[in-house]
């Protein structure tokens, strides 16, 4: 089972039951470096599980960057964390608590 830690997140409608882009949640697998996006949620939600090295890719960028997460580029490829304690207190420093997702 694998831990992601949800760095960002963002609902522009969250008086819907459904919609097709809203919200978008980005979370992050430090041990096997893959992010999980999803959007939507209702009968409009869907998500993907991509490797770091595809973020940058126009269309996994617009969801990370509609969920206000483009800061996170940044942190993963400038820090340096020996392992994955280290990086979990270094984004709760960022961004306050952890959420985690397990799967």
């Amino acid at each position: 089972m694998r831990t992601f830690y949800v760095i960002a997140e963002k609902d522009l409608f969250p008086q819907y039951p459904h919609h097709a882009e809203w919200p978008k949640q980005v979370a992050y697998c430090f041990e096997q470096r893959l992010f999980m996006l999803s959007e939507g949620k209702g009968h409009g939600m869907g998500g993907s599980t991509i490797p770091q090295e595809q973020i940058r890719k126009p269309g996994w960028l617009e969801v990370l960057a509609g969920a206000e997460g483009l800061w996170f580029l940044d942190f993963i490829e400038t820090e340096q964390f020996a392992d994955e304690a280290q990086f979990a207190a270094a984004l709760s420093r960022k961004i306050g608590p952890l959420q985690t997702l397990k799967c």
